[in-house]
């Protein structure tokens, strides 16, 4: 079974300490950022901290890959904002090419469809001269693309055939979605689903939520249901940061394994 172990899951280390981690719990990949935009808030605009990989860090980077025998799956994030500009996400999408990313990550946050829909294309394009499939995630986080039904839509006005769309669990259930929804999408244009769980329903305090998830199985999500829909061919990712449970002390290689193997527990029972 695939695994990739997300840096979202263990924001407290480095790119090179999470292949180790990835390693050790015997995952295949691990998902990093390349770039991290400044996002708008209320105060004007914030760093989300993410840890990157800076382009000091390449060498080093790939030469732990090759001795874990670790690949990159997705490289985060490049926004579709109403001021997109590809110059600026250039640096981040070669780092993905030179670190062998498969995969990039993109959320839309412009409005205005029709200019949204334009820019995906185009990240769509840049991302192939990088040898990078190009994920649209959806999340109600950012309203421009709150569901997976929007996602479709958007894609499908873009015209373009190197994007497909990331299912983060946690984002489906608080958007309202469905496991049916989920299933009611063209196969060929799914590209990856991320592992987490959680309380049923829309819940509050939703961007607190993204950072403190729970493990796979010990929620009420379903998880199983949706691992029988998704397509053969979907890139799974443990993107489970629990952050209460770090707040108390446990260890990051502690708090990987929960996840993977609640992740991987919750796979096997929803594939068999």
């Amino acid at each position: 079974m695939n695994l990739a172990l997300h840096q979202v899951s263990v924001m407290d280390v480095s790119p090179l300490t999470l292949v180790d981690l990835a390693a050790d719990v015997g995952c295949d990949g691990i998902c990093v950022f390349t770039h991290t935009p400044m996002l708008p808030s209320e105060d004007g605009k914030i760093d989300l901290g993410f840890p990157l990989v800076t382009r000091e860090m390449v060498p080093a980077l790939k030469q732990r890959l090759n001795e874990r025998n670790v690949s990159i799956g997705n490289v985060e994030f490049f926004p579709v904002t109403e001021d997109f500009n590809l110059d600026d996400y250039r640096a981040g999408l070669q780092i993905g090419q030179d670190i062998g990313a498969a995969r990039l990550v993109t959320h839309i946050h412009d409005p205005q469809f029709d200019r949204a829909a334009g820019n995906l294309h185009a990240l769509g394009a840049a991302a192939a001269e990088y040898g990078l499939l190009a994920c649209l995630e959806f999340t109600p986080l950012f309203p421009a693309c709150p569901s997976i039904g929007e996602a479709v839509r958007i894609i499908n006005a873009s015209g373009s055939d190197n994007v497909r769309i990331g299912v983060d669990a946690l984002h489906l259930e608080r958007s309202g979605g469905t496991v049916a929804d989920v299933a009611a999408v063209d196969p060929a244009l799914i590209g990856y689903c991320q592992i987490c769980d959680g309380p049923r329903g829309r819940g509050e305090g939703y961007f607190d939520e993204a950072l403190d998830r729970l493990v796979a199985g010990t929620g009420e999500f379903p998880l199983r249901e949706l691992a029988r829909v998704l397509p053969a061919h979907t890139a799974y990712d443990v993107e489970t940061p629990l952050a209460a449970l770090a707040d108390r002390g446990v260890s990051a290689t502690e708090r990987v394994k929960l996840a993977v193997d609640g992740a991987r527990w919750m796979l096997a029972e929803g594939q068999a």
